[in-house]
């Protein structure tokens, strides 16, 4: 798995944006676009620079390109700029593509270090992909999803990315949407005045971090979606899901106009089954305590690997941890053999809902389905389920769920253009 590069697009009409996004995306590239020349300054690290404009270039905007990374399909004045690399703006799409393979092959950017990673020892090529990802996009401002099973790790990638961000001495604010009521939720983004709450979501350089984004009250996700539009410079989102943000949009679960400002980027971050290279390693990290360091004998390494691990790095984390307290007294550097891993498997079984829990987040993912797919029209959705209309708006109040936003929602999806920014791997 090869890194993201990032290429910037400098495109003055809508023609170009859509063929060079089109163009470059199915190259696998990151495309994110300015349409004046002014706003390169603002921009974060970016591997390549394409202009395509079609009146000439003076020569004080020429003074504000970057020599070594950029493209132009553009006139230039005559003299004096042999350094830049510039093409007849009629050039074949493959002959600018294959210039830009060129450049890249020839340019590897310093990548930050990821500071407080929390990840433990990684051999795996899927994680150290993963990892590598992650530095790419650190330093940028966007937006993006972290996605992954549960425990793999998304809320330590998360806390990793801002960590290494420009601004890693600003707060990270962590909101768990399938814990925390809608309530304080909507208190910590948008502020409460009685209460004297800033809102987070319009404090720049500041990052929040959305657990469980699917979990997030509807009603706060189209708010949000408004704040971060109309908020010239917002905080920061980074989302974590289960599910893929394709799915989530499918889905209802996640709001139109969210999803396309907060899922351009995706993240994917293996689970433990993916990278069992690392299982071993990461039980003996975990086993690592004042100064002490168990080690495992190999029936252990063997039953380690074959163990489902369907909670993930989480559930080997608590798996190990269990044992510590269990050996607790004992020599602390004795081998750790498979009898005594057995003796806490059983403790350690992945987090499991109750029935009671099940029940409500089914129900609640069916409201939205429904409620999507009739655009909010409670009697047309009510016919569907087979309820009536009474049990229905119960059902939607139980839930805290008003029709009118997936209203709203659909009159969004409407205007969206057919070739919006689609949910790319980072």
């Amino acid at each position: 798995m090869q890194m993201q590069h990032r290429i910037l697009l400098l495109a003055d009409t809508p023609q170009n944006i859509r063929r060079w996004h089109l163009c470059l995306s199915a190259q696998g590239y990151a495309v994110s676009h300015i349409s004046d020349i002014h706003q390169l300054g603002s921009q974060n690290r970016f591997d390549q620079l394409l202009i395509d404009l079609s009146p000439p270039l003076s020569e004080a905007l020429l003074s504000q390109i970057p020599v070594r990374k950029t493209i132009i399909l553009s006139p230039v004045p005559e003299t004096g700029y042999n350094h830049l690399l510039i093409l007849e703006k009629t050039s074949p799409d493959a002959e600018v593509l294959s210039l830009i393979r060129e450049q890249l092959q020839h340019s590897a950017p310093p990548e930050p270090d990821l500071k407080n990673a929390d990840t433990g020892p990684v051999l795996s090529p899927t994680m150290q992909a993963t990892l590598q990802q992650t530095r790419r996009i650190a330093a940028a401002s966007h937006n993006l999803t972290v996605t992954g099973a549960s425990g793999s790790g998304k809320t330590h990638i998360a806390r990793t990315l801002h960590a290494a961000s420009k601004h890693p001495d600003q707060p990270l604010t962590e909101l768990n949407c399938a814990q925390l009521s809608a309530s304080v939720i909507g208190k910590t983004l948008f502020g409460d005045s009685d209460l004297n709450v800033p809102a987070a979501v319009t404090r720049p350089d500041t990052t929040l971090l959305l657990q469980h984004i699917e979990q997030l009250d509807f009603r706060l996700q189209v708010q949000l979606s408004v704040s971060l539009s109309q908020t010239d410079t917002p905080a920061r989102i980074i989302a974590t899901t289960r599910q893929t943000p394709d799915i989530l949009l499918t889905s209802g679960q996640l709001a139109a106009d969210l999803y396309y400002q907060i899922c351009e980027i995706c993240l994917p971050v293996p689970d433990l089954q993916s990278r069992s290279e690392d299982i071993p390693l990461l039980a003996e990290h975990f086993l690592s305590r004042d100064g002490h360091c168990p080690t495992l004998s190999n029936s252990a390494k063997q039953l380690l690997l074959h163990e489902p691990w369907e909670g993930n790095v989480a559930q080997l984390k608590r798996c190990m941890e269990s044992l510590l307290e269990a050996q607790a007294g004992d020599q602390p550097d004795k081998p750790i053999q498979a009898g005594d891993i057995l003796e806490v498997l059983d403790d350690t079984a992945p987090d499991i809902p109750s029935f009671s829990q099940a029940r409500a987040e089914f129900e609640r993912n069916y409201l939205i389905r429904m409620l999507t797919f009739t655009a909010g029209k409670v009697s047309k959705a009510a016919k569907l389920a087979q309820r009536n209309r009474t049990d229905f708006y119960k059902l939607l109040a139980k839930h805290e769920l008003n029709a009118a936003d997936f209203k709203q929602t659909a009159k969004s999806r409407e205007k969206t253009p057919e070739a919006g920014p689609l949910s790319k791997s980072a």
